[in-house]
Protein backbone atom coordinates (compact mmCIF):
# COMPACT_ATOMS: atom_id res chain seq x y z
CA UNK A 1 0.00 0.00 0.00
CA UNK A 2 1.45 3.43 -0.90
CA UNK A 3 2.87 5.36 2.01
CA UNK A 4 0.71 8.39 1.13
CA UNK A 5 -2.37 6.55 2.29
CA UNK A 6 -0.96 6.59 5.81
CA UNK A 7 0.01 10.28 5.96
CA UNK A 8 -1.16 11.88 9.16
CA UNK A 9 -3.15 15.09 9.41
CA UNK A 10 -2.86 17.65 12.26
CA UNK A 11 -6.26 16.90 13.74
CA UNK A 12 -5.47 13.17 14.03
CA UNK A 13 -2.11 13.47 15.81
CA UNK A 14 -1.33 12.20 19.25
CA UNK A 15 -1.36 14.69 22.08
CA UNK A 16 2.34 14.91 22.93
CA UNK A 17 4.49 16.91 25.33
CA UNK A 18 5.50 20.37 24.17
CA UNK A 19 9.15 19.37 23.99
CA UNK A 20 8.32 16.69 21.43
CA UNK A 21 7.11 17.11 17.89
CA UNK A 22 3.91 15.45 16.76
CA UNK A 23 4.12 11.74 16.03
CA UNK A 24 3.62 10.80 12.40
CA UNK A 25 0.64 8.45 12.45
CA UNK A 26 2.07 6.63 9.44
CA UNK A 27 4.43 5.03 11.96
CA UNK A 28 1.82 3.86 14.45
CA UNK A 29 -1.11 2.74 12.33
CA UNK A 30 -1.01 -0.80 11.06
CA UNK A 31 -2.79 0.14 7.87
CA UNK A 32 -4.54 -3.22 7.80
CA UNK A 33 -6.72 -3.25 4.76
CA UNK A 34 -9.44 -5.74 4.06
CA UNK A 35 -8.24 -9.01 2.59
CA UNK A 36 -10.51 -11.19 0.47
CA UNK A 37 -12.80 -13.65 2.18
CA UNK A 38 -12.33 -17.23 1.12
CA UNK A 39 -14.64 -17.91 -1.87
CA UNK A 40 -16.51 -20.81 -0.33
CA UNK A 41 -18.55 -21.36 -3.50
CA UNK A 42 -15.41 -22.69 -5.20
CA UNK A 43 -15.45 -25.74 -2.92
CA UNK A 44 -17.55 -28.69 -4.12
CA UNK A 45 -20.25 -30.20 -1.97
CA UNK A 46 -20.40 -31.81 0.53
CA UNK A 47 -17.08 -30.29 1.54
CA UNK A 48 -18.47 -26.77 1.34
CA UNK A 49 -21.01 -27.49 4.06
CA UNK A 50 -18.52 -29.39 6.18
CA UNK A 51 -15.98 -26.54 6.10
CA UNK A 52 -18.64 -23.98 6.99
CA UNK A 53 -20.00 -26.04 9.89
CA UNK A 54 -16.52 -26.86 11.19
CA UNK A 55 -15.49 -23.21 11.16
CA UNK A 56 -18.66 -22.13 12.97
CA UNK A 57 -18.38 -24.85 15.59
CA UNK A 58 -14.75 -23.88 16.26
CA UNK A 59 -15.41 -20.14 16.20
CA UNK A 60 -12.62 -19.85 13.63
CA UNK A 61 -12.22 -18.32 10.17
CA UNK A 62 -13.16 -20.86 7.54
CA UNK A 63 -9.92 -19.89 5.74
CA UNK A 64 -7.94 -21.91 8.28
CA UNK A 65 -10.22 -24.93 7.93
CA UNK A 66 -9.88 -24.86 4.14
CA UNK A 67 -6.11 -24.64 4.32
CA UNK A 68 -6.05 -27.65 6.64
CA UNK A 69 -8.36 -29.57 4.29
CA UNK A 70 -6.19 -28.80 1.27
CA UNK A 71 -3.13 -29.85 3.23
CA UNK A 72 -4.79 -33.12 4.25
CA UNK A 73 -5.76 -34.04 0.68
CA UNK A 74 -2.30 -33.17 -0.60
CA UNK A 75 -0.67 -35.03 2.28
CA UNK A 76 -2.72 -38.18 1.72
CA UNK A 77 -1.70 -38.23 -1.95
CA UNK A 78 1.73 -36.59 -2.13
CA UNK A 79 3.87 -38.23 -4.75
CA UNK A 80 1.22 -40.91 -5.28
CA UNK A 81 -0.87 -38.60 -7.49
CA UNK A 82 0.33 -36.34 -10.29
CA UNK A 83 -1.35 -33.61 -12.31
CA UNK A 84 0.00 -33.91 -15.84
CA UNK A 85 0.08 -30.63 -17.77
CA UNK A 86 2.16 -31.86 -20.70
CA UNK A 87 3.97 -35.16 -21.34
CA UNK A 88 7.13 -33.54 -19.92
CA UNK A 89 5.56 -31.59 -17.07
CA UNK A 90 3.78 -33.12 -14.07
CA UNK A 91 3.14 -31.78 -10.57
CA UNK A 92 2.80 -33.96 -7.46
CA UNK A 93 0.07 -33.10 -4.97
CA UNK A 94 2.38 -31.46 -2.45
CA UNK A 95 1.46 -28.09 -0.91
CA UNK A 96 3.27 -25.75 1.46
CA UNK A 97 0.89 -23.60 3.50
CA UNK A 98 1.29 -20.91 6.16
CA UNK A 99 -1.57 -19.72 8.37
CA UNK A 100 -0.95 -16.27 9.84
CA UNK A 101 -2.89 -15.03 12.84
CA UNK A 102 -2.62 -13.73 16.36
CA UNK A 103 -3.02 -15.99 19.40
CA UNK A 104 -6.65 -17.00 19.90
CA UNK A 105 -7.47 -16.20 16.26
CA UNK A 106 -8.80 -19.73 15.75
CA UNK A 107 -5.85 -21.38 14.01
CA UNK A 108 -5.42 -24.28 16.41
CA UNK A 109 -9.12 -25.26 16.76
CA UNK A 110 -9.53 -25.02 12.99
CA UNK A 111 -6.57 -27.32 12.44
CA UNK A 112 -7.64 -29.68 15.21
CA UNK A 113 -10.60 -31.03 13.24
CA UNK A 114 -8.45 -32.17 10.32
CA UNK A 115 -5.68 -33.36 12.62
CA UNK A 116 -8.17 -35.58 14.42
CA UNK A 117 -9.42 -37.08 11.15
CA UNK A 118 -5.89 -37.81 9.99
CA UNK A 119 -5.17 -39.35 13.38
CA UNK A 120 -8.11 -41.72 12.93
CA UNK A 121 -6.80 -42.69 9.49
CA UNK A 122 -3.35 -43.29 10.94
CA UNK A 123 -4.87 -45.62 13.51
CA UNK A 124 -6.44 -47.83 10.87
CA UNK A 125 -4.53 -50.94 9.75
CA UNK A 126 -2.93 -51.00 6.33
CA UNK A 127 -4.56 -52.76 3.42
CA UNK A 128 -2.02 -55.61 3.31
CA UNK A 129 -1.60 -58.39 5.86
CA UNK A 130 0.96 -57.46 8.46
CA UNK A 131 1.32 -53.95 7.00
CA UNK A 132 2.19 -51.42 9.73
CA UNK A 133 -0.11 -48.59 10.64
CA UNK A 134 0.20 -45.59 8.38
CA UNK A 135 1.75 -42.29 9.31
CA UNK A 136 0.76 -39.06 7.64
CA UNK A 137 1.99 -36.37 10.03
CA UNK A 138 5.48 -35.37 11.16
CA UNK A 139 6.44 -32.55 13.52
CA UNK A 140 10.24 -32.73 13.29
CA UNK A 141 11.61 -30.57 10.47
CA UNK A 142 15.04 -32.22 10.58
CA UNK A 143 15.77 -33.69 7.18
CA UNK A 144 16.85 -37.04 8.63
CA UNK A 145 13.52 -37.38 10.46
CA UNK A 146 11.53 -36.48 7.35
CA UNK A 147 13.54 -38.87 5.20
CA UNK A 148 12.80 -41.65 7.68
CA UNK A 149 9.09 -40.75 7.69
CA UNK A 150 8.95 -40.80 3.88
CA UNK A 151 10.72 -44.16 3.84
CA UNK A 152 7.85 -45.51 5.94
CA UNK A 153 5.25 -43.78 3.77
CA UNK A 154 6.70 -43.27 0.26
CA UNK A 155 3.71 -41.22 -0.86
CA UNK A 156 4.82 -38.49 1.47
CA UNK A 157 4.23 -36.82 4.78
CA UNK A 158 2.79 -33.58 6.18
CA UNK A 159 5.17 -31.47 8.24
CA UNK A 160 2.72 -30.07 10.80
CA UNK A 161 3.99 -27.02 12.74
CA UNK A 162 1.26 -25.43 14.84
CA UNK A 163 3.32 -23.70 17.50
CA UNK A 164 4.75 -20.20 18.05
CA UNK A 165 8.28 -20.97 16.90
CA UNK A 166 10.47 -19.65 14.11
CA UNK A 167 10.05 -22.92 12.20
CA UNK A 168 10.02 -21.21 8.81
CA UNK A 169 13.49 -19.81 9.41
CA UNK A 170 14.69 -23.35 10.17
CA UNK A 171 14.03 -24.30 6.54
CA UNK A 172 17.16 -22.57 5.30
CA UNK A 173 19.13 -22.89 2.03
CA UNK A 174 21.05 -25.97 3.16
CA UNK A 175 17.78 -27.63 4.19
CA UNK A 176 16.27 -26.85 0.80
CA UNK A 177 19.30 -28.21 -1.07
CA UNK A 178 19.26 -31.41 0.95
CA UNK A 179 15.48 -31.71 0.63
CA UNK A 180 15.78 -31.43 -3.15
CA UNK A 181 18.67 -33.89 -3.36
CA UNK A 182 16.79 -36.39 -1.19
CA UNK A 183 13.77 -36.46 -3.51
CA UNK A 184 13.01 -39.98 -4.63
CA UNK A 185 9.78 -39.70 -6.61
CA UNK A 186 11.29 -38.58 -9.88
CA UNK A 187 8.30 -36.27 -10.34
CA UNK A 188 8.91 -32.73 -9.15
CA UNK A 189 11.85 -31.72 -6.96
CA UNK A 190 12.32 -32.80 -3.42
CA UNK A 191 10.92 -35.25 -0.95
CA UNK A 192 7.12 -35.53 -1.07
CA UNK A 193 6.73 -33.48 2.10
CA UNK A 194 3.89 -31.00 2.46
CA UNK A 195 4.10 -28.25 5.05
CA UNK A 196 1.24 -26.87 7.15
CA UNK A 197 2.36 -24.30 9.69
CA UNK A 198 1.12 -21.33 11.68
CA UNK A 199 2.85 -17.98 12.20
CA UNK A 200 2.06 -15.14 14.56
CA UNK A 201 2.09 -11.67 12.94
CA UNK A 202 4.79 -10.44 15.32
CA UNK A 203 7.06 -13.24 14.08
CA UNK A 204 6.57 -12.52 10.40
CA UNK A 205 9.60 -10.29 9.92
CA UNK A 206 11.86 -12.77 11.68
CA UNK A 207 10.41 -15.66 9.68
CA UNK A 208 10.51 -14.00 6.26
CA UNK A 209 13.76 -12.17 6.90
CA UNK A 210 15.72 -15.27 7.89
CA UNK A 211 14.13 -17.84 5.59
CA UNK A 212 15.48 -18.54 2.14
CA UNK A 213 13.63 -16.56 -0.57
CA UNK A 214 12.91 -19.67 -2.62
CA UNK A 215 11.28 -21.26 0.44
CA UNK A 216 9.17 -18.19 1.22
CA UNK A 217 7.92 -18.22 -2.38
CA UNK A 218 6.59 -21.77 -2.13
CA UNK A 219 3.94 -21.09 0.49
CA UNK A 220 0.25 -20.39 0.15
CA UNK A 221 -0.45 -17.76 2.80
CA UNK A 222 -3.70 -16.88 4.50
CA UNK A 223 -4.21 -14.10 7.04
CA UNK A 224 -7.98 -13.70 7.46
CA UNK A 225 -9.90 -11.16 9.46
CA UNK A 226 -11.61 -12.51 12.58
CA UNK A 227 -15.01 -14.07 11.86
CA UNK A 228 -18.22 -12.56 13.06
CA UNK A 229 -19.46 -14.05 16.31
CA UNK A 230 -21.63 -17.13 15.94
CA UNK A 231 -24.05 -17.77 18.80
CA UNK A 232 -23.64 -21.12 20.51
CA UNK A 233 -27.15 -22.13 19.55
CA UNK A 234 -26.28 -21.69 15.86
CA UNK A 235 -23.21 -23.93 15.96
CA UNK A 236 -23.86 -27.37 14.57
CA UNK A 237 -21.64 -30.41 14.96
CA UNK A 238 -20.00 -31.13 11.59
CA UNK A 239 -20.39 -34.56 10.04
CA UNK A 240 -16.87 -35.76 10.74
CA UNK A 241 -17.69 -39.38 9.94
CA UNK A 242 -18.65 -38.32 6.43
CA UNK A 243 -15.47 -36.26 6.10
CA UNK A 244 -13.40 -39.23 7.27
CA UNK A 245 -15.02 -41.50 4.67
CA UNK A 246 -14.24 -39.01 1.90
CA UNK A 247 -10.64 -38.55 3.00
CA UNK A 248 -10.26 -42.31 3.17
CA UNK A 249 -11.54 -42.49 -0.40
CA UNK A 250 -8.98 -39.91 -1.53
CA UNK A 251 -6.20 -41.84 0.17
CA UNK A 252 -7.21 -45.09 -1.53
CA UNK A 253 -7.32 -43.40 -4.95
CA UNK A 254 -3.66 -42.40 -4.80
CA UNK A 255 -1.04 -45.00 -5.58
CA UNK A 256 2.72 -45.04 -5.14
CA UNK A 257 5.40 -42.67 -6.43
CA UNK A 258 6.64 -45.43 -8.75
CA UNK A 259 3.15 -46.02 -10.12
CA UNK A 260 1.20 -42.82 -9.34
CA UNK A 261 -2.36 -41.89 -10.14
CA UNK A 262 -2.01 -39.73 -13.27
CA UNK A 263 -4.52 -36.90 -13.69
CA UNK A 264 -3.93 -35.25 -17.08
CA UNK A 265 -5.61 -31.97 -17.98
CA UNK A 266 -8.35 -32.58 -20.49
CA UNK A 267 -8.65 -30.41 -23.60
CA UNK A 268 -10.78 -27.67 -22.04
CA UNK A 269 -8.68 -27.65 -18.89
CA UNK A 270 -5.53 -27.27 -21.00
CA UNK A 271 -7.00 -24.20 -22.72
CA UNK A 272 -7.90 -22.66 -19.37
CA UNK A 273 -4.47 -23.38 -17.94
CA UNK A 274 -2.72 -21.98 -21.01
CA UNK A 275 -4.73 -18.77 -20.69
CA UNK A 276 -3.65 -18.49 -17.06
CA UNK A 277 0.00 -19.02 -18.00
CA UNK A 278 -0.11 -16.18 -20.53
CA UNK A 279 -1.43 -13.75 -17.91
CA UNK A 280 1.10 -14.99 -15.37
CA UNK A 281 3.91 -14.40 -17.87
CA UNK A 282 2.74 -10.81 -18.30
CA UNK A 283 2.48 -10.21 -14.56
CA UNK A 284 5.95 -11.59 -13.92
CA UNK A 285 7.35 -8.90 -16.19
CA UNK A 286 6.14 -6.19 -13.80
CA UNK A 287 6.69 -7.84 -10.41
CA UNK A 288 9.66 -7.38 -8.09
CA UNK A 289 11.07 -8.81 -4.88
CA UNK A 290 9.05 -11.28 -2.88
CA UNK A 291 6.03 -10.90 -5.14
CA UNK A 292 8.07 -11.89 -8.19
CA UNK A 293 9.47 -14.94 -6.39
CA UNK A 294 5.98 -15.96 -5.29
CA UNK A 295 4.47 -15.47 -8.74
CA UNK A 296 7.26 -17.58 -10.19
CA UNK A 297 5.87 -20.59 -8.33
CA UNK A 298 2.33 -19.86 -9.53
CA UNK A 299 2.12 -22.29 -12.44
CA UNK A 300 2.99 -25.35 -10.38
CA UNK A 301 0.86 -24.22 -7.45
CA UNK A 302 -2.25 -23.71 -9.59
CA UNK A 303 -1.81 -27.15 -11.15
CA UNK A 304 -1.57 -28.74 -7.69
CA UNK A 305 -4.60 -26.80 -6.43
CA UNK A 306 -6.56 -27.98 -9.48
CA UNK A 307 -5.67 -31.57 -8.64
CA UNK A 308 -6.76 -31.14 -5.02
CA UNK A 309 -10.06 -29.56 -6.07
CA UNK A 310 -10.68 -32.33 -8.62
CA UNK A 311 -10.15 -34.99 -5.94
CA UNK A 312 -12.40 -33.16 -3.48
CA UNK A 313 -15.18 -33.07 -6.09
CA UNK A 314 -14.63 -36.71 -6.98
CA UNK A 315 -14.59 -37.86 -3.34
CA UNK A 316 -18.08 -36.47 -2.79
CA UNK A 317 -19.53 -37.84 -6.02
CA UNK A 318 -21.40 -41.09 -6.64
CA UNK A 319 -18.98 -42.41 -9.23
CA UNK A 320 -17.24 -45.64 -8.36
CA UNK A 321 -14.43 -45.31 -10.90
CA UNK A 322 -11.17 -43.61 -10.08
CA UNK A 323 -10.74 -40.05 -11.35
CA UNK A 324 -9.10 -40.04 -14.77
CA UNK A 325 -8.44 -36.37 -15.54
CA UNK A 326 -8.61 -32.80 -14.33
CA UNK A 327 -11.41 -30.85 -15.94
CA UNK A 328 -11.83 -27.19 -16.77
CA UNK A 329 -14.04 -26.45 -13.71
CA UNK A 330 -11.22 -27.50 -11.36
CA UNK A 331 -8.61 -25.49 -13.28
CA UNK A 332 -10.81 -22.39 -13.44
CA UNK A 333 -11.53 -22.65 -9.72
CA UNK A 334 -7.83 -23.09 -8.93
CA UNK A 335 -6.90 -20.06 -11.03
CA UNK A 336 -9.55 -17.91 -9.40
CA UNK A 337 -8.56 -19.09 -5.94
CA UNK A 338 -4.86 -18.43 -6.52
CA UNK A 339 -5.38 -15.11 -8.31
CA UNK A 340 -8.16 -13.51 -6.27
CA UNK A 341 -7.56 -15.02 -2.83
CA UNK A 342 -4.09 -16.40 -2.24
CA UNK A 343 -2.25 -13.70 -4.17
CA UNK A 344 -3.78 -10.77 -2.19
CA UNK A 345 -3.10 -12.64 1.06
CA UNK A 346 0.51 -13.28 0.07
CA UNK A 347 1.03 -9.60 -0.80
CA UNK A 348 -0.53 -8.61 2.52
CA UNK A 349 1.87 -10.92 4.36
CA UNK A 350 4.85 -9.56 2.42
CA UNK A 351 3.75 -5.97 3.07
CA UNK A 352 3.67 -6.52 6.82
CA UNK A 353 6.54 -8.95 7.21
CA UNK A 354 8.94 -8.31 4.37
CA UNK A 355 12.38 -7.01 5.36
CA UNK A 356 12.85 -4.55 2.52
CA UNK A 357 10.60 -1.57 3.27
CA UNK A 358 11.68 1.29 5.53
CA UNK A 359 8.19 2.26 6.70
CA UNK A 360 7.27 -1.32 7.57
CA UNK A 361 10.50 -1.74 9.48
CA UNK A 362 9.88 1.50 11.37
CA UNK A 363 6.36 0.32 12.25
CA UNK A 364 7.80 -2.96 13.48
CA UNK A 365 10.13 -1.06 15.81
CA UNK A 366 7.21 1.01 17.09
CA UNK A 367 5.27 -2.17 17.89
CA UNK A 368 8.29 -3.59 19.71
CA UNK A 369 8.78 -0.36 21.70
CA UNK A 370 5.13 -0.38 22.74
CA UNK A 371 5.10 -4.07 23.61
CA UNK A 372 8.19 -3.67 25.79
CA UNK A 373 7.31 -0.23 27.21
CA UNK A 374 10.74 1.12 26.34
CA UNK A 375 11.72 4.60 27.49
CA UNK A 376 14.89 4.62 25.42
CA UNK A 377 16.61 2.38 22.86
CA UNK A 378 19.98 1.80 21.24
CA UNK A 379 20.78 0.96 17.66
CA UNK A 380 21.53 -2.62 18.69
CA UNK A 381 18.12 -2.82 20.38
CA UNK A 382 16.54 -1.80 17.10
CA UNK A 383 18.64 -4.09 14.93
CA UNK A 384 18.79 -7.22 17.11
CA UNK A 385 15.58 -7.13 19.15
CA UNK A 386 12.97 -5.21 17.19
CA UNK A 387 14.11 -6.28 13.71
CA UNK A 388 15.35 -9.78 14.63
CA UNK A 389 18.82 -9.20 13.08
CA UNK A 390 17.17 -9.07 9.66
CA UNK A 391 19.06 -5.85 8.79
CA UNK A 392 22.60 -4.52 9.05
CA UNK A 393 23.69 -1.68 11.29
CA UNK A 394 23.45 0.88 8.48
CA UNK A 395 19.87 -0.06 7.77
CA UNK A 396 19.03 0.11 11.46
CA UNK A 397 20.39 3.67 11.48
CA UNK A 398 18.09 4.55 8.58
CA UNK A 399 15.13 3.15 10.50
CA UNK A 400 16.10 5.20 13.55
CA UNK A 401 16.37 8.26 11.33
CA UNK A 402 12.84 7.64 10.03
CA UNK A 403 11.54 7.29 13.59
CA UNK A 404 13.35 10.44 14.67
CA UNK A 405 11.92 12.40 11.76
CA UNK A 406 8.49 11.04 12.67
CA UNK A 407 8.66 12.26 16.26
CA UNK A 408 9.01 8.82 17.86
CA UNK A 409 12.68 8.99 18.90
CA UNK A 410 15.13 11.70 19.94
CA UNK A 411 18.86 11.34 20.43
CA UNK A 412 20.21 11.35 23.98
CA UNK A 413 23.70 12.77 24.41
CA UNK A 414 25.71 10.86 27.00
CA UNK A 415 28.56 12.41 28.95
CA UNK A 416 30.93 9.47 29.07
CA UNK A 417 32.33 7.49 26.13
CA UNK A 418 32.20 3.75 25.69
CA UNK A 419 35.34 1.73 26.48
CA UNK A 420 36.18 1.85 22.78
CA UNK A 421 36.09 5.61 22.79
CA UNK A 422 32.91 6.18 20.79
CA UNK A 423 29.99 8.00 22.42
CA UNK A 424 27.30 5.69 23.78
CA UNK A 425 24.38 7.06 21.80
CA UNK A 426 20.82 6.14 22.71
CA UNK A 427 17.42 7.50 21.73
CA UNK A 428 14.61 8.53 24.02
CA UNK A 429 11.08 7.44 23.19
CA UNK A 430 8.30 10.01 22.86
CA UNK A 431 5.95 9.40 25.84
CA UNK A 432 3.02 10.24 23.59
CA UNK A 433 3.58 6.91 21.86
CA UNK A 434 1.92 5.20 24.82
CA UNK A 435 -1.08 7.55 24.92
Amino acid sequence: MPDSQFTSSPDRSFATAETWSEIDLALVEDGRRAVPLFPLDLLPQPWRSWVSETARSAGAPLDYVVQALFGAVAGLCGGGALVRITPAWSEPLVLWQALVGRPSSGKTPALASIRALLGRLEGEPGSGEGEPKRRFIATDAALAALTEAVAANPRGIILWRDEPTAWLADLGPSWLDSWTAAGSTGHGAGLPVGVLGTIRPEHLMAALGKADASIVARFLYTWPDPPTYCALGERRTPNNDMALDLLRRVHRAARTPLNPLILPLNAEATKAFDSFLSVLHRDLGHAEGMEADWLGKGSGTVARLAGVLELLAWSGSDTGALPKEVGAPAVNAAVELWRDYFRPHALFVFEHGGPDDLLRQARRVVHWIRDNRCNEVSREDVRCQALYRAVRAGRASLVIGRLSAGGVLRSIKRQGPRPGGRPAERWAVNPGLFA
